[in-house]
């Protein structure tokens, strides 16, 4: 059960719109499509080259549902999904991630627990993957353990008894695109945005309770004080 006092909180974003229009601020990733499947038992790693054996297919997917439609015998046992996406290194892509998995598996009735991995930054000899040579970047608080993610209060907003109200992507402030996406995460109300004392109103719900979105937000090049609140 949630806490029920007032909570006020505002968190001010300085964020710089630079003069480079190239590209876009927001990306979609559509996590259905493009995955390969195989019926096998073998341990798989994901760098290995997924070969004529393997099946494309769309999640969800059901290999014994198909069979039954064919006519055919239904098949038991393990089988193995791979799809390599290629995300940048910006923290609000990793955090769409976190988003996209988390709402999933709290839909999803027949999956019984799920846990994060991994909680900090940590070092990987020989890897140049994030950005940082040498370190997987997958953790929701930096390898100096000093910087929360945006990733580390979305769980807090979907799985703490506390008050949580966050603005993401304060460390993103050269967004390459005038109209932006205000997201927050919130776990007892919409919050209200405001853009240089301009009020915006309740920010619109998310991919679910605790996610909530201002959209197509447009901003001339310059510096603002974002602030979202909730009383």
């Amino acid at each position: 059960m949630r806490n029920r006092f007032q909570v006020i909180i505002v968190i001010t974003l300085i964020i710089l719109i630079q003069n480079t229009l190239t590209g876009q601020y927001r990306e979609i990733y559509r996590l259905n499509d493009g995955w390969s499947f195989v019926p096998t038992d073998k341990d798989i790693e994901y760098e290995e080259i997924v070969d004529s054996s393997w099946t494309e297919v769309v999640i969800p997917h059901s290999w014994n549902n198909l069979d039954i439609q064919s006519g055919d015998k239904v098949n038991y046992g393990a089988a193995r999904y791979s799809r390599v996406l290629n995300i940048n290194k910006f923290e609000s892509n990793k955090s769409y991630c976190h988003e996209v998995s988390c709402s999933s598996i709290e839909k999803s009735t027949f999956i019984l627990a799920s846990n994060i991995w991994n909680m900090f930054d940590f070092s990987v000899p020989e890897w140049d993957r994030g950005g940082i040579k040498g370190r997987n970047n997958k953790g929701l608080i930096t390898y100096d353990r000093k910087t929360k993610k945006d990733s580390y209060y979305w769980y807090k907003a979907n799985w703490s008894e506390e008050p949580v109200i966050h603005l993401t992507g304060k460390r993103n402030n050269e967004p390459n695109t005038n109209t932006i996406t205000v997201k927050a995460y919130c776990n007892f109300s919409a919050p209200v945005l405001t853009i240089d004392g301009k009020e915006y109103g309740e920010m619109e719900p998310g991919i679910n309770a605790d996610q909530f979105l201002s959209k197509d937000i447009y901003l001339k090049n310059g510096k603002y004080n974002i602030n979202i609140s909730k009383t």
